[in-house]
């Protein structure tokens, strides 16, 4: 797996593990992290993060594809780390995986680990370890029958046809050297025991096993290195009797075709744990395999371009396995025993001419000592020079008045100011102080005084400063309690005061001022006015009010009736009243207020009409005036009509627009005249009534006849009852008349009007199916409403579509319809239709099944949907997204939407593009009859060559060679591709001749014949025995009755030849008798 790419990228590590960890650099880049001190970084890297724990830290790096690899250890701040450790190598063994044991960072803070390749070499994947506990375990992955049994691999238990394989996680790299050491016990069943276990290294990758039985776990296994320990005699192999070890590779377990072996080891299977040591060495290509501490294997071979393809890189373990007989098989990796080297990490600062462990210049260093078990302590330095600095330039404000202490000095003004004096650690330093002094200036701006006018006052502050400061606050004290503002508004006499607390830096200032309002309320100081009688002979200028007089300045407003009549100090009067002078002082507002009364003689004639108007009209046709009259008789009386005379009686009757006058004059010559106007207003309210409908949905309204009249009442004869107003408000239909009256001259207008009510519109209610989707196709729309005899209108975006409450849609729109009411009135309403079709998305990706990969993988990506079925070429109905076949053809997945039902099918096609040779062959024997056998081979695909390796390594390119030598034939066929073939023909030889043993017996007088019989006859395939006579006998069972040589003939099948002779003896000779008389002698009376 990748880690981070730069530290706030890291990947996270925990501090409690147990094991390594696998990582893969390859893939990074170089963070831009500044370069560390050792290690020689040219990129890219891999980072981690950790929490440093209260306890003491192992950190092992184990070298993989990254040969060489260096780390660092940084704190602080991710975006600007600083390296506390950097460590290069193994500091105990001097190898080039850094192991390191730390306990001086901060318990509880972050830290950040760098890995990367040592002065650009290989790089590629490494193992990690952080925690409190040494790993004590390599990190094996098993397959198949294989587990882990503490630090041991049991790859097989006393089963039959079991295999086991173990692969190490981190690959070894065959560019470097290495060792490695192993115990193995190949269980205590000696002569049922099998098959073996076998140190195998090879790319193909870490999960795979080699073939079970006489395979051990790893015959078919490409691209491997195999040192096989075997325990079983599999003569189709070339194996020796004995357990025996060798070094195979590509998979190939025959003895012909291996690099080097067998040999015999003796019995391995005695339950005991055998060392095993396998050294590499790329400087040579060599290897030495080590049993027992006896070399057993050795020797250069480029297993790199030979078995790995050229990759260095290669996965490294243990197989084995067992067929009809079976072993308990453990192997046990030598566990690494890690030894890690302290560290320490320091920070020291000096002053610049000072040494510290030698060095002058601030920078990382790194010091060694001896430490404990051998190895060598590291502490790493950061060190810091405090050069001879500029001066340092302080700079400092305080406020007006204040003091400022520096090194045993007193500053109180402003200025510039050198002192002299040391750092802490001793260093010369000198400090330009440059001092600041705020001073303020402030003041109240504002009026001091209250009176009759202003009864509030505003307050603000005039405030500066020498400095541009913002962080004021302003404080007041006024007579009400305290504010914070910089304004404030009074309402009370009293003295206010304001300060000023000023922040700037570490300095704090404080500045006041204060102020005093008074009040001035009193009103001025004037006489009284006297009142005033005025006579019908008093003159003009004397009909006057004088208001009094006084030093201020003044102002004056005159009131009749609470009337403001006059501005001035003289005010004329001709009215008879109590008048009222309110005189304001100027200067502070206040006033003062008399009255005086103006008297008019009683004397004087008075004449009053009562009215200064009347009006004519259709209710009051005619006045009558008859005005009230006071005066001193004998007097005259006079009228007059627009300016002519009238009458010179007290009353007159009048029914003529126009100005009446009437005046008296009395005995004294005094006067007194009154007039009203007399107009006329017979005009007929003007009234226009239009029929009205009441519109749909409306359940009244109101009748508005048109009129100009204003102040008018209304009759109404209607349907309903009213309340008389011009614009009632009507519910019902029919006819409604009305009579307006105008109420100022009660002249009157009639009319009528005709209402007609269309009622309400009908309500809509929609329903259906609102969504098309695969499975709804048609979307039916229903339409319904509260009213009979309804009409329906139905449209859709582009056109009328029906006048039936019922729709069928497929399409998605917004639908409108209209319901129309028998009176015509009308609602719409509309019902959206939409489509909802979401179709699964397919994304099918397949291998090729070839020589390389001998099943494919098909993935499907799904989007929007779900599995409903696949059909594939061997209907096992699969329900997975990804299937792992050799079978080739057409894959087709059908995906549904489950939400809409929408289906999308794809199809992939599995190919095979391998071609490996198809052949037959015909085995043949080597016999007598056949000396010479046939490879007879026949190749029906397309091959390019062919290669026969023969037992005593001599080799052919021919296709059916004929050969004479007996045993293992290796085949190599050469096609286009990477499918070529080997595989091994065993050629058998079958030599041996027909043996048998031969019965027979002897003639005599008492047997004449005997039998001759072949007994115990193997590989016999015809028998011919001929006698002495030359008689033929074929048959393994005779009676023969003749004496002498019979030849016996076999051939066996293979036509191998016996021959051999032997006699039966004949012992019927007779005795020579010598008799005195005759005498009749035969066999049948000896003693006759």
């Amino acid at each position: 797996m990748f880690a981070g790419d730069d530290p706030c990228t890291a990947t996270n590590l925990s501090t409690s593990n147990t094991e390594f960890l696998l990582f893969d650099n390859s893939g990074n880049s170089d963070s831009g992290v500044e370069t560390p001190p050792l290690g020689g970084y040219l990129g890219p890297d891999t980072w981690f993060t950790f929490t440093m724990t209260s306890f003491e830290l192992t950190l092992l790096i184990e070298e993989g594809g990254m040969t060489d690899p260096a780390i660092a250890i940084y704190g602080g701040d991710c975006n600007d780390p600083i390296v506390y450790y950097n460590v290069s190598d193994n500091n105990c063994t001097g190898g080039v995986s850094p192991q390191l044991l730390f306990d001086d960072l901060t318990p509880g803070e972050q830290y950040y680990i760098r890995v990367w390749p040592q002065d650009g070499s290989p790089n590629g994947n490494f193992g990690i370890f952080l925690g409190t506990v040494l790993p004590t375990l390599l990190d094996f992955t098993t397959f198949a029958d294989a587990s882990i049994i503490e630090e041991c691999i049991e790859l097989t238990q006393e089963q039959g046809f079991q295999q086991g394989c173990a692969w190490y996680q981190v690959e070894i790299d065959f560019s470097q050297p290495f060792t490695h050491e192993m115990l193995a016990n190949f269980g205590d069943k000696d002569p049922s025991g099998a098959d073996g276990i076998c140190l195998v290294y090879q790319s193909n990758g870490p999960d795979f096993c080699g073939g079970t039985g006489e395979g051990i776990g790893a015959a078919g296994m490409p691209n491997s290195a195999i040192f096989e320990f075997d325990t079983w005699q599999n003569n189709n192999l070339g194996d020796p009797a004995e357990d025996h070890a060798s070094f195979n590779i590509n998979g190939n377990m025959a003895h012909p075709a291996s690099i080097n072996g067998p040999i015999t080891l003796g019995n391995i299977e005695d339950g005991v744990d055998h060392n095993i040591t396998f050294n590499w060495d790329p400087s040579g290509n060599s290897y030495e395999l080590i049993f027992d501490g006896n070399l057993i294997l050795s020797g250069s071979y480029d297993i790199i371009n030979n078995c790995f393809g050229g990759s260095s890189l290669a996965y490294w373990g243990y197989t084995a396995s067992t067929g009809g007989s079976n072993n308990n098989q453990i192997i046990c990796p030598i566990v690494v025993e890690y030894n890690p080297a302290t560290v320490s990490y320091e920070e020291v600062t000096i002053c610049a001419g000072e040494s510290y462990n030698g060095w002058t210049e601030s920078g990382f260093y790194i010091s060694e000592e001896p430490g404990s078990n051998g190895c060598t302590h590291q502490t790493h330095t950061r060190l810091t020079i405090i050069e001879e600095s500029e001066p340092y330039l302080l700079q400092k404000y305080i406020c007006d008045g204040d003091i400022f202490a520096l090194e045993g000095e007193v500053f109180t003004n402003e200025g510039i100011y050198t002192i002299y004096t040391e750092t802490e650690l001793g260093c010369d330093s000198t400090i330009i102080l440059d001092l600041k002094v705020i001073i303020p200036t402030l003041d109240i701006l504002g009026n001091d005084e209250f009176n009759c006018l202003i009864d509030s006052i505003t307050l603000t502050i005039e405030f500066d400063l020498n400095y541009p400061i913002s962080d004021v606050d302003f404080f007041w004290q006024t007579p009400n309690g305290t504010l914070q503002s910089d304004s404030i508004i009074a309402t009370t006499p009293g003295w206010y005061s304001v300060n000023v607390f000023i922040y700037y830096e570490d300095a704090f200032c404080i500045v006041s001022a204060e102020t005093q309002l008074y009040i001035d309320n009193i009103p001025p100081i004037i006489d009284d006015i006297s009142d005033l009688t005025i006579l019908c002979n008093t003159p003009i200028d004397e009909r006057i009010l004088v208001a009094p007089e006084n030093p201020n300045s003044l102002d004056f407003n005159w009131y009749l009736d609470n009337i403001l009549i006059g501005t001035n100090d003289i005010l004329p009067v001709s009215i008879e009243g109590n008048y009222t002078l309110e005189a304001q002082d100027t200067t502070n507002g206040c006033i003062t207020t008399i009255d005086a009364n103006v008297f008019i003689d009683d004397d004087i004639p008075q004449i009053e009409i009562g009215y200064d108007s009347l009006i004519l009209n259709c209710q009051s046709i005619e006045f009558v005036l008859d005005p009230t009259i006071f005066y001193q008789g004998p007097g005259n009386i006079v009228w007059d009509y627009n300016s002519i005379f009238l009458s010179n009686d007290t009353t007159v009757t009048v029914n003529e627009p126009g100005v009446y006058t009437i005046g008296i004059t009395d005995a004294n010559d005094c006067t007194a005249i009154d007039s009203i106007l007399i107009s006329i207003d017979t005009l007929a309210p003007e009234l226009i009534l239009e029929d009205i409908i009441i519109p749909c949905d409306q359940t009244d309204t109101l009748i508005n006849p048109i009129t100009l009249s204003i102040n008018t009442v209304a009759d109404w004869e209607s349907p309903q009852i009213l309340n008389n107003e011009i614009t009632p408000l009507i519910n019902t239909a029919g006819t409604y008349s009305i009579t307006l009256t105008d109420t100022t001259n009660y002249c009157m207008a009639s009319g009528s009007i005709i209402v007609e009510l269309l009622g309400p519109s009908p309500d809509i209610s929609i329903s259906g199916d609102d969504t098309l989707n695969c499975i709804i196709e048609f979307a039916e729309i229903i339409a319904t409403t509260n009213q009979n005899d309804i009409t329906f209108n139905w449209f859709n975006s582009v056109s009328f579509l029906s006048n039936e409450p019922i729709i069928n849609v497929n399409t998605p729109d917004i639908y409108i319809v209209q319901a129309f009411s028998p009176t015509g009135c009308s609602t719409l309403d509309s019902f959206e239709v939409i489509e909802h079709k979401i179709y699964p998305t397919i994304t099918l990706e397949s291998d090729t099944i070839d020589c390389d990969n001998l099943k494919a993988t098909i993935n499907a990506g799904i989007i929007n949907g779900t599995i409903e079925n696949w059909v594939t070429p061997d209907n096992n109905d699969p329900t997975s997204s990804t299937i792992v076949t050799d079978i080739i053809g057409f894959y087709t997945l059908n995906t549904i939407n489950i939400e809409t039902g929408c289906t999308t099918t794809d199809s992939i096609e599995v190919i095979d593009m391998s071609n490996p040779p198809v052949y037959t062959f015909e085995s043949n024997t080597i016999t007598c009859s056949q000396p010479n056998a046939i490879l007879n081979l026949d190749i029906s695909s397309n091959y390019q060559s062919v290669t026969w390796t023969y037992p005593n390594d001599t080799s052919s390119n021919e296709l059916s060679p004929e050969v004479t030598i007996p045993g293992n034939y290796l085949l190599h066929i050469e096609v286009e591709g990477s499918c070529d073939l080997d595989t091994i023909i065993e050629i058998e030889i079958d030599t041996i001749s027909p043996s048998y043993q031969v019965e027979f017996g002897i003639i005599d007088c008492y047997n004449e014949q005997t039998n001759l019989n072949l007994n115990n006859v193997n590989n016999t395939g015809s028998i011919i025995i001929t006698s002495p006579s030359n008689l033929v006998f074929a048959s393994i069972e005779n009676t023969v009755t003749e004496s002498g040589i019979y030849s016996i003939n076999t051939i066996g099948s293979n036509g191998c030849v016996t021959n051999s002779n032997i006699e039966i003896l004949s012992l019927i000779s007779i005795p020579e008798v010598t008799i005195e008389q005759d005498v009749l002698v035969s066999c049948n009376a000896p003693n006759a």
